[in-house]
């Protein structure tokens, strides 16, 4: 399991052991890569040859999706390739989690819950491969879109959202010489992460209805259209190709009793453990 996600569900745990009633929560988030902008160097898609086993070749991008859910959690996690849609479902009366890519423009994360003790993380991304028209600077933009509701004294929402950029030649090498060493898929590709990242600009650790949002945690709140626009700026060189990804994670609990200041610092620096190791665990 992702460290984001160990992270993510010991929060769960924490909020969820000082509840005693049940309220509504419900959040969104969108990625639109119709937003994407790029400006400096002209990046181009491109196509690739892959190298994690039962890829199909030529890769021109990647999709991922999943949702957990319950304690201990379940996983569901689905994976698609060429811009194929995919998606990660859970429902109950209780519980709907819904992580998706589209296959055209849009990854999207939707949870609601409306029971007491319920607990769910969901997230979606997607990689685009891309290859510099020349060296020098390139800047990539793209906006996220929030909303939600919850009741008075009910529930906490979290959200991460990312966008990365990755040296694909650095990321195949290491990919190879890791898999040569150790035969496993994961492993090969989390030190492949870790070495190809180039820079990123992250948006971890937030409470979802937090003041910045015009929210206060006892008083029913909505959240409606609130946008996030990401930006990256790194140099990339004549004919190399990168992999960029956006992405976005939800987590949510029904819980009712304020938390102390203490325990919002606890979640706060949770959070942002969770964005800073994001990306050391999956392309």
């Amino acid at each position: 399991m992702r460290l984001y996600q160990h992270l993510i569900i010991a929060s769960a745990m924490f909020v969820s052991s000082v509840s005693n009633a049940a309220m509504l929560v419900d959040v969104s988030m969108t990625h639109d890569w119709a937003t994407l902008n790029i400006s400096g160097v002209n990046l181009t898609p491109t196509t690739v040859t892959y190298p994690v086993a039962g890829t199909p070749n030529p890769l021109s991008s990647i999709a991922d999706t999943d949702v957990g859910y319950g304690n201990p959690p379940v996983r569901l996690e689905n994976t698609s390739y060429n811009d194929f849609s995919v998606s990660s479902v859970f429902n109950s009366p209780s519980l709907n989690l819904v992580a998706e890519y589209d296959g055209a423009d849009k990854t999207s994360v939707t949870a609601d819950a409306s029971a007491i003790n319920k607990t769910g993380f969901l997230e979606s991304n997607r990689s685009i491969f891309y290859q510099a028209s020349a060296t020098g600077t390139a800047t990539i933009d793209i906006t996220t879109t929030l909303s939600g509701d919850k009741g008075a004294n009910s529930a906490v929402g979290f959200y991460n959202v990312w966008l990365e950029a990755y040296d694909f030649e650095t990321w195949n090498n290491t990919y190879i010489s890791e898999f040569s060493s150790h035969g496993i898929n994961d492993d090969a590709e989390d030190a492949a992460d870790t070495a190809s990242i180039l820079t990123f600009d992250d948006l971890t650790g937030e409470d979802f209805f937090d003041p910045g949002f015009g929210c206060v945690f006892d008083e029913a709140c909505s959240v409606v259209g609130e946008q996030i626009t990401l930006s990256i700026s790194f140099d990339v060189t004549k004919d190399k190709v990168y992999i960029l990804e956006a992405g976005g994670g939800a987590f949510i609990s029904t819980t009712v009793v304020p938390l102390p200041a203490t325990a919002w610092m606890m979640l706060s620096a949770i959070g942002l453990l969770g964005g800073i190791v994001r990306k050391q665990n999956k392309v």
